[in-house]
């Protein structure tokens, strides 16, 4: 087995955390997994990955060396695209990363129309709530919402999102509005893990900050469980405001203290490539940046990137 087949498969196991998943994306037996890893590992002359009966992780070495790989992949790639030119035609593998809600909510639909649109380019949609490493991972573009981590990334503003409190007409039907952060302690709460780790909720006022301690009378691992609650009555929660923007649209669910929430944070696309991108990155780049700037849930925040912020993609 060549070098490169041994690189791929121990990165697909330390993705997929084991040799079994990694194998059957691969089209590979377990077996010729583990053993094209462990012919790696005797060449390289260390251990790359510990192994256990719940899986693989890396070793630090292992670790180090797979960063490694990814980016001269990821060069490899490139090298290829261009070769077959793909930077006059748009086709190929293109990964796409995003928050997991707002990729179903919002960037899913834009996806499909653009596939719609360039049959030749095949899509992997990653959706996770964890940060996104575009080198490491190799995601082509991504959906990131907050301040930027690496200033190297290509990037356009396309809007902001917030944190919002809501409830259903049928739960404030049957007690006050909170009128004060101070009031939601007498409120029934839903609170979701995946809003926040602790539970504090900080308000903001014109001349004041306010922190309160979250008592939940409910509390969910996922924004839709919390969405989902509140919809039916349950109480209060906390989520983004894209999350809710069509409950909140159809009335189906109410903002609270709107004027004491925390400022909005900016909504990025972003790529790892420049001038030098291919046709698939850059037709998906600018389709995708088109249709998120008129997307309501992102509201109208569609400034370009500061000079002192990421680059443009450059067409």
């Amino acid at each position: 087995m060549d070098r490169l087949r041994q690189i791929e498969i121990l990165i697909a196991a330390a993705d997929d955390g084991g040799f079994a998943s990694a194998a059957r994306r691969l089209g590979l037996s377990p077996a010729a997994a583990t053993r094209a890893v462990a012919a790696l590992e005797r060449r390289l002359g260390c251990v790359l990955l510990f192994r256990t009966t719940r899986g693989v992780t890396l070793t630090d070495a292992g670790q180090r060396y797979v960063d490694d790989c990814r980016r001269i992949l990821s060069d490899i790639d490139s090298a290829e695209d261009a070769a077959a030119g793909e930077h006059a035609q748009p086709r190929g593998h293109l990964t796409i990363g995003a928050p997991t809600m707002m990729g179903h909510l919002v960037l899913a639909p834009i996806v499909a129309e653009y596939s719609r649109r360039f049959p030749d380019v095949s899509i992997d949609l990653r959706l996770h709530d964890r940060p996104l490493h575009l080198f490491e991972e190799r995601i082509d573009v991504a959906l990131m919402t907050g301040e930027l981590p690496d200033s190297t990334l290509v990037a356009q503003l396309v809007g902001e999102v917030r944190r919002v409190l809501c409830a259903a007409p049928s739960y404030l039907a049957q007690t006050l509005p909170p009128a004060q952060p101070v009031d939601l302690a007498q409120h029934r709460i839903i609170f979701s893990a995946a809003d926040a780790r602790t539970p504090h909720w900080r308000f903001v006022g014109a001349d004041d900050v306010y922190t309160l301690h979250v008592r939940p009378h409910i509390a969910v691992s996922t924004n839709q469980a919390a969405i989902a609650l509140a919809l039916a009555g349950a109480g209060i929660t906390r989520v983004m405001s894209y999350q809710v923007i069509a409950d909140i649209g159809r009335g189906d669910l109410i903002m609270l203290l709107a004027d004491r929430l925390p400022p909005p944070v900016p909504v990025h696309l972003v790529s790892r490539e420049g001038r030098r991108a291919p046709g698939k990155v850059k037709s998906f780049f600018e389709f995708v940046l088109a249709e998120l700037r008129r997307h309501p849930a992102l509201s109208s925040a569609t400034e370009e990137v500061p000079a002192t912020a990421p680059r443009e993609l450059s067409t």
